[in-house]
């Protein structure tokens, strides 16, 4: 995102995990403001508020990695396609 862009505040009933590709910014998460730079990853528990805000004066860009059940099924052979 842009500087001074931010997500809006949301929530998920699954958790995920954030990985700073670049920039900089802060993540809120329950109401605690949390600073995010380059290379730190921000772990999200399910069902917490949260937002991203980029605070830096460059791009913030990151990569969200969800868990999905049915990968985890396939991937222990449990689960037919």
């Amino acid at each position: 995102s842009e500087p001074g862009v931010y997500t809006p505040r949301h929530s998920h009933p699954f958790e995920h995990e954030n990985f700073v590709v670049s920039g900089s910014g802060e993540v809120l998460i329950e109401g605690k403001k949390e600073q995010v730079i380059r290379g730190d990853v921000v772990f999200i528990p399910p069902v917490l508020e949260h937002q991203y805000r980029n605070t830096g004066k460059e791009m913030l860009e990151f990569l969200c990695g969800i868990p999905v059940e049915r990968f985890r099924k396939s991937a222990s052979g449990s689960e037919e396609d």
